[in-house]
């Protein structure tokens, strides 16, 4: 089609052939290959630079040869419009294979030119823009999403100027993954959500990014707002800023899958949510490493509701790591407003201070099951672990290990709660000022 940008892949094969004997003392070697992309056609006219060797040239087959080389050479491939990996030749090398990849100068206008359902392969640099997926159904990918290097090399620096990516056009299977999205402000309507992704009435799977260094008034790291069945997984959320809301990632509704992430590093100055805030909807938060994060109220996470009427929703918080996040209330956990049998279940909630309230886990007017869980050298006034406010729960098989505070080391409740103790939980000496044996049996349905 005219105007498209391709996205072809090159593959270059380089095989070692045979020694040519010595020059100077030195034993020298030939090496040849081909250059050819994905259906096998032969690129001409490639310079192959084998550095202190000189140049070769592939022929119109797409072939090349270059003798008297010795040790480890360094080639670097060049062709106008082609971007190839860098790559090293030696004696003992019998076969390389590297890629290469279309050049791409403007990520947006590659954008512009693909169809739904099409792969952009972005080769590693720095590109200074801010992108909009514009409805379309498209892979957005760096060359591997899975090795560090590539992924900390494709830069996407949105400038100051807005949302670095929006997907935000009704898109039903975005893909975002292999980037590091920095340096954005927010989607701005009269306030900023998502510095660095910003994600509306879509779905989109969002992964092995490093998202950082971005600031909006809600979301710094990321906003998904009122779309449904967003995955966000495997990537790096660290040093964003939200002015309200979700420093990290600030989930306005929907049912998401949130997984094996580490969230660090982030600050909610405002309100809430140093590394996440959930408001509405039954979210999935799975093996994530959330830490030194920063909010008034949930340092971790912040889960709430605005509406003042039960809410079913149900949020699994599950195999979750949490540690030296730091809040006024709900060090690792806040949750609270009118939520129905949350799960909290075998996370580890470690070193989370707070100045006032739940060092671990902070519950206010809510109903859950917390399971499974162990809360190690969290700190608080009341309740060093967790801290009970117009709340229900039931706890199971949960750790309390060595959690401090002015009143209640492992766990407090105000009058209007109900701690309602299962099998299988633990204190150690070090929080013995609980009443644990006069929790009651819970003899209810299991969640």
């Amino acid at each position: 089609m005219a105007g498209r940008i391709s996205t072809k892949v090159v593959i270059l094969g380089l095989a070692f052939l045979f020694l040519v004997g010595c020059v100077s003392g030195v034993k020298t070697y030939t090496a040849s290959g081909t250059v050819v992309d994905s259906e096998g056609n032969g690129i001409g006219d490639v310079n192959l630079v084998f550095e202190g060797f000189g140049v070769a040239k592939t022929n119109a087959e797409g072939k090349w040869v270059k003798s008297g080389l010795s040790g480890n050479v360094k080639v670097v491939l060049e062709k106008k419009g082609l971007w190839f990996s860098t790559y090293t030749v030696s004696e003992a090398s019998s076969s390389i294979e590297s890629l290469g990849y279309t050049r791409i100068d403007n990520i947006q206008e590659a954008i512009d030119a693909a169809e739904d359902g099409e792969i952009i392969t972005v080769p590693p640099g720095i590109y200074y823009e801010n992108i909009d997926f514009n409805g379309k159904n498209i892979t957005l990918t760096s060359i591997d999403p899975k090795d560090p290097e590539v992924v900390a090399t494709t830069i996407i620096d949105g400038g100051e100027s807005g949302a670095v990516v929006c997907i935000c056009s009704g898109e039903t299977n975005a893909v975002l993954t292999g980037f590091t999205i920095t340096n954005g402000s927010g989607f701005s309507t009269h306030l900023d959500f998502g510095g660095g992704i910003y994600v509306e009435n879509s779905t989109a799977l969002i992964s092995h990014n490093i998202i950082e260094k971005n600031r909006a008034d809600y979301g710094g790291g990321i906003c998904l707002d009122f779309c449904s069945a967003c995955i966000i997984e495997s990537n790096t959320i660290r040093d964003n800023v939200a002015f309200s809301n979700g420093g990290g990632l600030l989930i306005e509704s929907g049912e998401h899958f949130i997984a094996n992430n580490v969230i660090t590093g982030n600050h909610a100055y405002l309100t809430s949510g140093g590394g996440i805030t959930i408001f509405h909807g039954g979210n999935t938060l799975e093996g994530n490493t959330i830490s030194n994060n920063i909010a008034p109220a949930g340092g971790g996470i912040m889960i709430s509701t605005f509406f003042p009427v039960p809410c079913d929703q149900i949020n699994k918080i599950s195999g979750n790591y949490l540690e030296n996040n730091r809040a006024k209330s709900g060090g690792g956990l806040y949750v609270e407003g009118f939520l129905d049998a949350q799960q909290i279940t075998d996370n580890v909630f470690r070193g989370n201070v707070v100045m006032d309230n739940g060092g671990g886990i902070y519950f206010v007017r809510c109903i859950a099951n917390v399971k499974g869980n162990v809360m190690v050298n969290n700190e608080a006034t009341l309740g060093g672990g967790l801290c009970l406010t117009d709340s229900d729960i039931i706890l199971t098989a949960n750790e309390f290990n060595a959690d401090y505070a002015f009143i209640g080391s492992a766990f407090w409740k105000n009058s209007n709660s109900s701690l309602t103790g299962g099998d299988g939980n633990s204190l150690s000496a070090d929080n013995d000022d609980n009443e644990y044996i006069d929790l009651p049996p819970y003899d209810g349905p299991q969640y």
